[in-house]
């Protein structure tokens, strides 16, 4: 059951994130007003939409995928592609641009959360099995 809640919560954050980059430059910086943490520099905006989406689908990959590999595999050609997708959609926006340094810094936002659940993984195996 919380596997189906992950898969939704993903879906849900990417049709987010599509509905942000959907705003032509006007309307974007009204909605930059009134969410907090995106009026900050938009590397930190774009660094946490896709943290927050790494951890929403590796959680999701967590229940589905048991190989270490191919859940690798597929948390990154999904950051990854979605990355570039949103960029290409970017550019038909009125105001709005194709970065290849935003797909950078989504990438990197992706990495930050796939290395902080893999340490918060092992650092909870090891722990768990000290207790043993």
């Amino acid at each position: 059951m919380k596997a189906k809640h992950y898969l939704l919560f993903t879906v849900l954050w990417m049709l987010f994130i599509f509905f942000l980059s959907s705003q032509s430059s006007e309307k974007f910086e009204e909605i930059k007003y009134n969410i907090e943490w995106l009026r900050y520099r938009n590397f930190f905006a774009h660094f946490i939409l896709y943290f927050i989406l790494g951890f929403f689908f590796i959680n999701f990959l967590k229940f589905y995928v048991k190989n270490t590999i191919l859940k690798l595999i597929y948390y990154f050609l999904v950051i990854f592609l979605y990355s570039i997708f949103d960029e290409i959609h970017q550019y038909y926006v009125p105001g709005r641009y194709f970065e290849i340094i935003d797909i950078f810094v989504n990438i990197t936002g992706g990495i930050a959360m796939f290395i902080m659940f893999i340490s918060t993984s092992r650092f909870f195996n090891i722990i768990n099995n000290r207790k043993q």
